[in-house]
């Protein structure tokens, strides 16, 4: 039996088998509304998911920069997904740090990250209203990718547009394109995840994937299906496992202790309150990050989505001449570069006005200067008495003598 609940201006369908969330039951959208309906309900449905997050967190709270120390030690590489093959070492454990923004704007974690030296992956989602949007955070994760971070999409399109239990793959491609492409211009997406969902409510978005060449279609690979280009030990540790629920920074401990020189682990630490402690940041302005100098791979890295398909695209990733070896001087010489090239960039949009209407007036105080001189140009005098005469005049007025 199906019933109809109103929330709002909009309908929701609730099923057999639904979900709890703050006493209201929800189920599957009724797909007869309009997309922003489904957008409004995964942003109804995330400001009710705080205690189903803390309960799948029963552990107190872990401190990230305790975390943050462990990966310190000097047998761990650690770069962000994109960099698996560019910043691959085989003498280290090379981890690849990832964080899904699901119901956090990540700036207190990835200031963390910053302050300690590290690189990581940040997947947005497009549908998180109730904690930020895109153009609330692009400026802030725009900043981090000029300095070597990541950002990716994490994407949710099945569950925005499956019709019950049938998934329309034209619609979900089309709308995956279509966030894609709105990504694209705040960022540099080369790598995206699929969204688990929120609260207990059920998620399919990990079928798209299972089709390798659906992502290839759009230039960008998993971070569930990277593209290894060597044999690797892969390893995958998450916040999400029930072992971290139980024992803490002990769970990851364990894990990183199983892995050797040249294994690869992907590990997933999602910005939540009631897994992690560290800085948040709501509604103030993100932190301010002090110019920093990181190692950065010099070689580009190559992304093929699938080993069936050809369709590949190379990505250049930001260069750095400073190592290890720098002396002293270029390195001071690189935060001032740096950090002017921060002050140039938040000073421009105050200076596009002013030079605009300096140009126009230009191009105006030109135009009239002009006209002025053709004006001159054209006038005639008579060469006896000297009087001004029209242009088209034979004879003088004053004098009466013709004009030569």
């Amino acid at each position: 039996m199906v019933q109809e609940t109103s929330f709002g201006n909009q309908r929701y369908c609730n099923s057999v088998g639904s979900s709890e969330i703050a006493g209201l039951s929800v189920g599957v959208l009724l797909f007869e509304s309009e997309r922003i309906s489904r957008r409004d309900f995964f942003s109804f449905a995330s400001r009710r998911a705080n205690t189903c997050l803390n309960g799948a967190a029963a552990a107190q709270a872990v401190d990230y920069e305790n975390f943050l120390k462990l990966l310190s030690d000097e047998r761990y590489n650690v770069c962000p997904i994109v960099e698996y093959d560019a910043s691959y070492r085989p003498d280290k454990v090379n981890v690849l740090l990832r964080h899904d923004m699901d119901y956090d704007n990540g700036y207190g974690m990835l200031e963390l990250d910053y302050s300690h030296g590290f690189r990581s992956t940040s997947y947005l989602r497009l549908h998180a209203d109730a904690y930020y949007t895109i153009e609330q955070v692009a400026k802030f994760y725009q900043l981090l990718e000029k300095y070597g971070f990541e950002v990716g999409y994490h994407y949710e399109v099945i569950d925005l547009t499956k019709k019950g239990s049938v998934i329309d793959w034209n619609a979900a491609e089309k709308l995956f394109q279509e966030e894609l492409s709105f990504l694209r211009q705040f960022f540099n997406v080369r790598s995206v995840c699929p969204h688990g969902g929120f609260a207990n409510l059920p998620s399919r978005n990990f079928e798209f994937e299972q089709d390798e060449s659906r992502l290839a279609k759009f230039g960008v690979f998993s971070a569930y299906k990277i593209p290894f280009s060597r044999e690797v030990n892969f390893h995958y540790l998450s916040d999400t496992h029930d072992d971290f629920a139980s024992t803490g920074l002990d769970y990851f401990r364990v894990g990183f202790g199983e892995a050797r020189a040249g294994d690869v682990v992907e590990v997933l630490v999602h910005p939540q309150p009631g897994r992690w402690n560290y800085r948040s940041y709501r509604n103030d302005l993100p932190p301010a990050l002090t110019p920093k100098i990181f190692q950065l791979p010099t070689t580009s890295v190559t992304l093929t989505t699938s080993s069936t398909s050809s369709a590949s695209v190379t990505t250049s990733i930001l260069t750095s001449r400073s190592t290890s070896s720098a002396t002293s001087l270029t390195s001071q010489a690189s935060q001032v570069s740096t950090l002017r090239d921060s002050v140039l960039d938040s000073a421009w949009q105050y200076l596009a006005a002013p030079i605009t209407l300096c140009t126009v007036g230009a191009l105006a105080f030109y135009k009239i200067h002009q006209r002025k001189l053709e004006r001159q140009r054209s006038r005639k005098f008579c060469t006896s008495c000297k009087r001004e005469l029209l242009p088209n005049t034979t004879f003088c007025d004053g004098c009466g003598k013709p004009i030569e």
